[in-house]
């Protein structure tokens, strides 16, 4: 019996140690986070804890103090560079972040709210001279945490989710103009590392923006966002977005709409061997442009376009010299740029076009048109010479390139543009017909081009 009550006693100790051994546990990683974030230029301004047996709320308000820095540290995972006018804006911005948790071990989830509290001080005190009315909007916006991020981490399994906390908004500028903003359902999960995830999914149900002055209106709607994203690593990753319809109108002395249904967008790269392959994929089940000078629909709109065998070496050096462009320009990047860019060249590379075609084009809502397809395969030879053919006998170039490009196009769409481009008509000889098209099937090799097997110098 006395070793059963000893047993017990131990037991009893044990559960209730647990809640303070969890508790130890996320704050050991809550300030190994917080040190991270101190070493890449962002510092802890306030702290308040509340704590109870079971659970655990922490306050902290971050103040982005050194930009460069912290983005230096996001960079890492991204050949690309963000614009330095975007560390600018937000250097120095105040934001809040509570953060709660249980205090029982082996439950993993940290609940995260983030929002600004401040911008900075610069921003603000322009605002303030400029625009005292925004200034006191921009005030009363982030004091009701106008924008918060929500996000639920688990520990152990590194998988999370969130949400953007809807925004529904009105402005009357000093113009007298009404604008209002709205955002819902914007909500997303993904797991891996929070800077750099393994996968990532979004999905927004709707943006809307409305301006409205006198006889002047603009309108923006844009309905069922979803995106996904997958990072095997830094240099392999496919991003896949689809949306349900976007429309935009402006109307006043000048009216103007454009929508889109049933929008689809993906790219792929992989870029982990010698040499990098890219793709891209976009479609579009109907699209429609209204403006004094055009009216026209696109139904079934498709392209399917690949980038392959490019020197992976050349193009990590162009993507770095286009990631400086961004922050900073002169004539010596562009110099650069432009040597950069044909050392890519000289290299090699294949551009494969599966498929550029559109079902149906009608002009005025009443010329149909019909649609066209395109597909080919051209490829620029790798040439050691070729800067100094640029320089000195740009003629020899065309052997440089071979292609092979197959154009299926109604004679509804070949007509109209003979009608503006009269030369078109020179190629008509060379044309096959297949029911109500026209086919081109271009051969260029060594510099010699035939078009539907006929030498076009004959």
């Amino acid at each position: 019996m006395k070793k059963i009550l000893v047993l017990l006693f131990v037991l009893v100790l044990l559960a209730a140690a647990l809640p303070i051994v969890g508790n130890k546990l996320v704050s050991s990683v809550l300030d190994e986070k917080i040190e991270l974030l101190h070493d890449n230029g962002i510092d802890v301004k306030d702290t308040i804890v509340e704590s109870s047996y079971l659970h655990t709320k922490i306050h902290y308000e971050f103040l982005l103090q050194e930009s460069e820095k912290f983005f230096a540290y996001l960079n890492q995972s991204s050949h690309g560079e963000i614009p330095s006018y975007i560390q600018d804006a937000i250097d120095g911005v105040l934001l809040g972040v509570d953060v709660s948790y249980s205090n029982v071990p082996f439950m993993n989830n940290i609940v995260v709210d983030i929002y600004p509290i401040k911008l900075s001080s610069n921003t603000m005190d322009t605002l303030q001279e400029s625009d005292k009315n925004f200034y006191n909007f921009v005030n009363t916006f982030l004091s009701k945490k106008g924008i918060l991020y929500n996000l639920q981490y688990d520990m152990i399994s590194e998988g999370f989710s969130g949400y953007l906390k809807d925004i529904n908004e009105s402005y009357v500028d000093n113009d007298g103009t009404n604008l209002k903003f709205s955002l819902v359902g914007m909500s997303y999960q993904g797991s891996g590392n929070l800077i750099a995830p393994n996968i990532l999914s979004s999905q927004l149900q709707t943006i809307s923006i409305e301006a409205i002055k006198d006889t002047f209106e603009m309108k923006f709607n844009l309905l069922d966002l979803h995106t996904e994203s997958e990072f095997a690593s830094k240099s392999k990753y496919a991003n896949a977005v689809t949306l349900g319809s976007f429309d935009l109108s402006m109307s006043g002395d000048d009216n103007v709409s454009m929508n889109a249904k049933n929008v689809q967008v993906s790219m792929s790269a992989d870029t982990q061997d010698a040499f990098a392959q890219i793709y891209a994929k976009s479609s579009f089940e109907q699209m429609q442009v209204d403006a004094n000078a055009l009216k026209a629909s696109m139904e079934g709109f498709n392209y399917d376009i690949s980038i392959v065998d490019l020197d992976k070496d050349a193009l990590e050096e162009l993507q770095d010299i286009l990631g400086e462009a961004k922050n900073s320009q002169s004539e010596i990047l562009e110099l650069k740029m432009k040597e950069s860019f044909i050392k890519l060249l000289s290299r090699g590379v294949t551009l494969n076009i599966d498929d550029f075609s559109f079902k149906k084009l009608v002009l005025d809502k009443t010329q149909d048109l019909k649609g066209i397809s395109i597909s080919s395969e051209i490829t620029f030879k790798e040439d050691p010479a070729l800067a100094n053919k640029l320089l000195y006998t740009p003629a020899l170039l065309a052997q440089n390139l071979d292609t092979d490009i197959k154009l299926k196009i109604s004679k509804e769409i070949f007509n109209k543009i003979n009608e503006t481009t009269p030369i078109a008509a020179l190629v008509l000889q060379y044309a096959k017909e297949e029911a109500n098209n026209l086919v081109f099937e271009m051969i260029m090799h060594d510099g010699e081009v035939m078009i539907n097997g006929r030498d076009i110098k004959r």
